[in-house]
């Protein structure tokens, strides 16, 4: 399965496990809450170690405001999604995911010349903004090999503009795959909490026409107050939960609980804890 649709996909609890360690699994849930961002070097080598190798999927950068003890390199803070890495179609890949971090530019280097030059497409992508300068961050995967496929990114993009690119094959920064026939999916922006239940439930709702098609939330993005961004497939009868406003331990405590993943994680406005978060439930 292409990873872009198994980030959202129900898996084996095991996939999620929070660490393999010397002494065998620990029970996880997909994802972390806010974490040391620096040095970057150490806290990717501990999901690339010894004892198994996890890729991430989701990235939520949270910039310093400046030192503090808890953070002397104001290097900020991450959050983060996982699956481990032999659960996904880059088990044979040594190589499989990278950071990047910069202007489009910075990233569009990385894209052309991360894997050595191999092949690189943008799983995810967040934007921030340090000293009022637009900042990508960005999760790469390898493209090329059986796990290669046709993709598109592109930042700057009102909603119109974004659905005439859809059609032909606020503003937006984003990233597109290719669509196979029979997918189904749909995108919205601008909706409060109750236009997205609406949708859900196959309610009818600005352009949304009712079609009683019970769908899920695979991504979720506030940008004010009652105003989010949001991507559904259809729910297939699956177990699935979201949350706009919970910490991170409320988040980890239900996923425990119900035998789920988190597969979405957003900081929630500009909180400090606070995330939205969307979870699968595991098979």
């Amino acid at each position: 399965m292409e990873i872009e649709k198994q980030r959202w996909a129900p898996l084996p609890a095991a996939c999620a496990n929070a660490d393999a360690g010397p002494f065998g699994p620990k029970p996880g849930v997909g994802a972390y809450g806010w974490s040391q961002a620096s040095p970057r070097s150490v806290w990717e080598k501990v999901f690339e170690s010894e004892y198994g190798s996890r890729l991430l999927f989701d990235i939520e950068y949270k910039p310093a405001a400046g030192p503090s003890p808890e953070d002397p390199t104001a290097e900020g803070r991450i959050a983060i999604a996982y699956i481990w890495k032999n659960c996904t179609e880059y088990a044979s890949y040594q190589d499989a995911w990278k950071l990047a971090q910069g202007t489009a530019d910075d990233v569009a280097f990385f894209v052309e010349h991360a894997f050595d030059g191999k092949g690189a497409r943008i799983l995810d992508l967040d934007i921030h903004y340090d000293n009022n300068q637009l900042r990508f961050s960005v999760i790469l995967v390898a493209n090329y090999g059986p796990a290669a496929r046709a993709w598109w990114w592109g930042w700057g993009a009102t909603a119109q503009n974004l659905a005439d690119v859809l059609k032909a094959n606020g503003h937006f920064a984003f990233v597109l795959n290719e669509h196979k026939p029979g997918e189904a999916w749909w995108w919205g922006f601008g909706a409060t909490e109750q236009n997205i239940t609406d949708v859900l439930n196959g309610k009818a709702w600005a352009n949304f026409k009712a079609d009683n098609i019970e769908k899920r939330l695979v991504s979720l993005k506030r940008f004010a107050h009652d105003n989010w961004t949001f991507i559904m497939v259809p729910r297939e009868g699956l177990g699935w939960e979201w949350f706009p406003r919970k910490n991170f331990p409320e988040l980890w405590d239900i996923a425990m609980a119900h035998n789920e993943r988190i597969i979405d994680i957003e900081r929630y406005g500009s909180s400090d804890d606070h995330f939205s978060a969307v979870l699968v439930q595991n098979e």
